[in-house]
């Protein structure tokens, strides 16, 4: 099979994945929310939320190990060695999540001490799990990725499905986001032994001494922490203003807040199977290669982002019949939602060619300094306003300027074509915030999708042809 043609299957498996992975999203998206309650699934993101900075713990150790054998066959791995970097690694993030029990039990007050303990539990698995899927991107094992990816959303259907039946028909007056999470850790507990099972080789059995593999252990912690850094830089500044609004605003209003964000996550899941096909065959690319396939990486995300956003206007009405109590959060998701062509072209393209390139440490100082400059425009934001609304629009400029700074490094170094696709965003952004005015969804949605379909045309026309050319095998 020709090297192109394995990429598109790899790319319609995970892609395939990642749809089981949109549905179950779509379902739990909008039953959740409406079970819990605004209060309670509030407390439910502020856990997702910090859940969210766990590969901070591994220290680098993960993405060291991506980072070395991205592009490498599972055979070709040495399994001694690499069951003597399970088991340390197995060691070293059990340490870390005894040490944040240790500070839920001194510490953190009897009612928060529950839901820290689940914290550190699911940190544990979520760093274990990732372990094993960046081996499996590395090495483009990409069906274990996408098993993983069906049974975890099949698994949140049957747990929505149970709630639902204990809301109905079991005498609980109240169902809390603890008993929500529970049963997530639980999910990731057993998808945890799924993997150590299906990786059975590299876990278990004769491991080359620790004494012998403390220079690669020490590497992959050296080569990787960068890359860790870099990428939890990235989740605070895509998360910065809910941070702001959950410290600033009360729990009601961030559970508003957070659903809007949870909408454009689903969309998210789906694009993000197109980081982890590229990234591993980018690997195996000469440096010009890869410059080569940048702009169409580019143009092509960008195309999909702004398809989404044709779904916009029938999303609304299902809030406003379904989730009546979350109406608030249409008027933060008209001004983030477009951000969505910024954030998937920084990062699901421009990182993992950052990446590609070896040049992560760029890309950190990039972050590092977008992150200085979100902080100030959320805080400022707040200060003026004192408005959910207006740290939204604080973050869409955050993302344009990050969008800018991180093309920056491909303009200079490479000088890559990058006009044409920067103002097809802005054209089609300007156009979804000018709808926004209009009283009438039809005509809002007919115009969108019409200036949509027009633009995509005028500006991609020989690349919608390969497209199409290469999804029928037409050359």
């Amino acid at each position: 099979m020709s090297d192109s043609k394995q990429f598109k299957k790899d790319l319609l498996l995970v892609v395939f994945s990642n749809v089981i992975v949109l549905l179950s999203s779509i379902i739990t998206g909008f039953i959740i929310p409406k079970i819990l309650g605004v209060t309670e699934y509030g407390f439910y993101k502020i856990f997702t939320l910090y859940l969210g900075y766990a590969p901070l713990l591994h220290l680098g150790f993960v993405d060291g190990i991506l980072l070395q054998f991205a592009g490498k066959k599972f055979d070709e791995l040495d399994k001694h060695c690499f069951r003597t970097y399970t088991k340390f690694f197995m060691t070293f993030q059990l340490l870390m999540s005894l040490f944040i029990c240790l500070i839920a039990i001194i510490i953190a007050p009897i009612s928060y001490r529950y839901i820290i303990i689940l914290l550190a539990l699911d940190v544990l698995m979520v760093n274990y799990t990732a372990y094993y899927q960046y081996i499996s991107q590395s090495t483009m094992r990409f069906k274990e990725l996408s098993i993983r990816k069906i049974l975890l959303a099949s698994f949140k259907l049957i747990l929505v499905a149970l709630l639902l039946f204990i809301n109905r028909y079991v005498d609980i007056n109240v169902l809390t986001a603890n008993i929500y999470i529970s049963g997530l850790v639980l999910i990731d507990i057993l998808l945890t032994f799924w993997y150590i099972r299906t990786y059975s080789d590299i876990t278990i059995g004769p491991s080359t001494p620790l004494s012998q593999c403390r220079t690669d252990i020490s590497s992959f912690f050296k080569n990787g922490i960068i890359l860790t850094i870099s990428f939890q830089a990235s989740h605070i500044i895509f998360s910065l203003d809910r941070q702001f609004v959950s410290i600033l605003f009360s729990t009601e209003t961030y559970g508003v807040y957070s659903f809007a964000y949870n909408l454009i996550s689903i969309v998210t899941t789906v694009v993000g199977a197109v980081s982890l096909v590229l990234f591993p065959r980018l690997k195996q690319l000469d440096t010009k290669s890869i410059i080569n396939t940048f702009t169409t990486s580019m143009s092509s995300i960008s195309i999909v982002s702004f398809s989404a956003l044709v779904g916009y206007q029938p999303l609304c009405l299902l809030i406003k019949q379904f989730l009546p109590e979350y109406n608030h959060s249409l008027s933060y998701l008209i001004i983030i939602f477009p951000g969505l062509a910024l954030s998937s072209c920084i990062n699901v393209i421009m990182l993992t060619y950052y990446k590609a390139l070896n040049a992560h440490v760029k890309y950190f100082k990039v972050c590092c300094f977008i992150l200085f400059i979100s902080f100030l425009l959320n805080y400022g934001a707040y200060k003026m306003f004192g408005t959910p609304e207006s740290i939204s629009i604080a973050s869409i400029l955050t993302l344009i300027l990050w969008y800018l700074s991180c093309e920056y490094y491909f303009i200079k170094t490479y000088a890559i074509r990058w006009k044409k696709n920067f103002v097809y965003i802005v054209i089609l952004m300007t156009v979804f915030y000018s709808l926004s005015l209009t009283e009438s969804m039809l005509l809002s949605w007919l115009v969108y999708s019409s200036v949509f379909l027009v633009l995509t045309v005028l500006f991609y026309r020989n690349e919608v042809k390969a497209l199409f050319s290469r999804i029928t095998n037409h050359k």
